[in-house]
């Protein structure tokens, strides 16, 4: 037999509880029965399974996003595969795992060993109405039995310890020392009789407990989440600016011909590099600058940490306070040189050689064009022959590219 008020085990034919020292005997002097775990345990319980389950919602959300976040930076996934669109997905999957993992807690601890972590340090445990073990199907019914709207009331509403999870799975909670033979022998007359007010105050401060600490786990994911998916958009950015720093160096290669050095002007409107840089802006809008001359070019974008990222055909790619302007360097101090004569320079270079073809012609006019307009580019044309190549080589090179103008 056990204590009305605290659940203590008592002695046999024993007045009083040895541990609270409330009475224990009618006053025909008839023993108080058995009784189911009091509300103030079953509310320690609530309590204490909310705030395990909170840690252990969150700790799964943040390993997930943690693992995604780690390939990205590393490289292994990126947005040109559409794995990091995919994220915009994936984060109401794992808020759906975290509601989920509430009766999949219940359903794990009370299935295996009858008892939860909470029920573990209250000393409590699971059976069923006869004191054994409870079936799966039972442990089944009752974890999934916490979904039904305002549960928690039903304390309230049978005016004793037993919820609705209890009843319509046919089980109780009772102390962790009861045998079969003590569960029989439970009074639920007596487990009736404990004030319905106390279950009303400790119902209430269990529902505000528990939107307290959902609100304050909620706040630590979604900062978690924020703070993963910036880190994740800077790694895109990153990895996309050394891409076109690889294709900058095929560019140069391509507009080197029959022995002359090669030169990265119109590089920025490279098709290559164009979509690149229309993968970063695929989900978000970043704005990327782009610079290029004959020498040189720079291209940066924003981070999340409120720099930019920049490379050149200098640097491998470095942070830097603003975002470039006119320069082809990363260094702010360098600014753009691309005059007339670098212009002129350029075209004699990539498309006017020991033999004048479509093909030399063709690999600069684009990026011509984008600079100077179809006026411009023909006027410039016209004054090759004073450069000192062969006149014969000028004019056939200026029909070659007024035909690519029509």
């Amino acid at each position: 037999m056990h204590c009305i008020n605290c659940g203590n085990k008592l002695i046999e034919n024993a007045k009083f509880c040895n541990k609270c020292g409330s009475g224990v005997s009618s006053v025909n002097g008839a023993i108080v029965g058995n009784l189911p775990t009091s509300a103030i345990k079953r509310l320690a319980n609530f309590l204490l399974d909310r705030v395990l389950g909170g840690i252990a919602s969150c700790f799964i959300i943040v390993t997930i996003w943690g693992i995604i976040s780690l390939l990205s930076s590393s490289g292994i996934v990126s947005r040109d595969n559409g794995f990091i669109v995919a994220l915009q997905y994936i984060i109401p999957v794992l808020i759906t795992i975290s509601l989920m993992i509430n009766p999949f807690y219940y359903l794990f601890f009370e299935g295996i060993w009858g008892r939860t972590l909470g029920k573990w340090i209250t000393k409590t445990k699971v059976v069923d109405r006869e004191g054994n073990k409870p079936k799966f199907t039972q442990i089944l019914g009752r974890s999934f039995a916490r979904w039904i709207p305002f549960e928690y009331f039903s304390f309230i509403l049978n005016n004793n310890p037993v919820g609705w999870h209890d009843s319509l799975s046919k089980t109780l909670v009772v102390p962790a020392e009861y045998t079969p033979e003590d569960v029989k022998k439970i009074n639920f007359n007596e487990a009736k009789k404990q004030k319905t007010s106390v279950v009303i105050i400790v119902v209430i401060v269990a529902i505000l407990f528990t939107i307290s600490v959902v609100g304050i786990l909620s706040s630590i994911v979604l900062a978690s989440l924020n703070s993963a998916r910036a880190k994740g958009q800077d790694a895109v950015i990153k990895s996309s600016l050394a891409n076109i720093k690889a294709q900058a160096e095929i560019y140069w290669d391509s507009n080197s011909t029959n022995g002359n050095n090669g030169n990265y002007f119109g590089l920025c409107n490279d098709t290559s590099v164009y979509q690149i840089k229309a993968s970063i802006t695929k989900t978000k809008e970043v704005d990327i600058v782009c610079n290029d001359n004959v020498e040189g070019y720079a291209i940066s974008a924003p981070l999340s940490s409120g720099g930019y990222w920049c490379v050149d055909n200098l640097e491998t790619g470095k942070e830097i306070p603003n975002q470039i302007t006119s320069q082809t360097s990363c260094s702010s101090s360098v600014a753009s040189s691309t005059t007339s004569d670098e212009i002129k320079k350029n075209f004699i270079k990539s498309c006017v050689s020991e033999s004048t073809t479509y093909a030399y012609c063709s690999c600069s006019v684009e990026g011509l064009l984008k600079k100077l307009g179809t006026d411009g580019f023909i006027e410039m044309s016209n004054q090759y022959d004073k450069t000192g190549v062969m006149e014969t080589e000028v004019s056939d090179t200026i029909a070659s590219c007024n035909y690519l103008l029509k």
